[in-house]
């Protein structure tokens, strides 16, 4: 005899696997922070400008972010930094570790 549909157990099956599917991203998210954390940490008194801002000096040495990822500035420019002369790419949004590392 074939069984009715069980909406309960559904709802637990589908619950787990969102939980499973949250933790995963907010796993990728962590990752995603330690990384920009230790580049912070390695340049040992090098600034965050904060948010990539057109037409403003943003100085060599520095950091800043931009399209969601932070960036290094090679030189002191008024550029935006994907230019790779003016800027590096120390750790990209939604990288995998492999990906953001040089």
């Amino acid at each position: 005899m074939a069984q009715g549909f069980d909406g309960e157990q559904f709802g637990k099956e589908i619950v787990a696997l969102i939980k499973d599917y949250v933790s995963r991203e907010v796993g990728k998210l962590r990752t995603d922070l330690e990384l920009h954390f230790k580049v912070l940490e390695k340049s040992k008194g090098t600034a965050c400008q904060g948010v990539y801002e057109n037409g403003r000096q943003h100085v060599r040495e520095q950091f800043c972010t931009y399209s969601g990822s932070l960036w290094h500035c090679n030189a002191t420019t008024r550029q935006s930094p994907g230019d790779q002369a003016t800027g590096s790419l120390p750790s990209k949004k939604n990288a995998t570790r492999d990906e953001s590392k040089h």
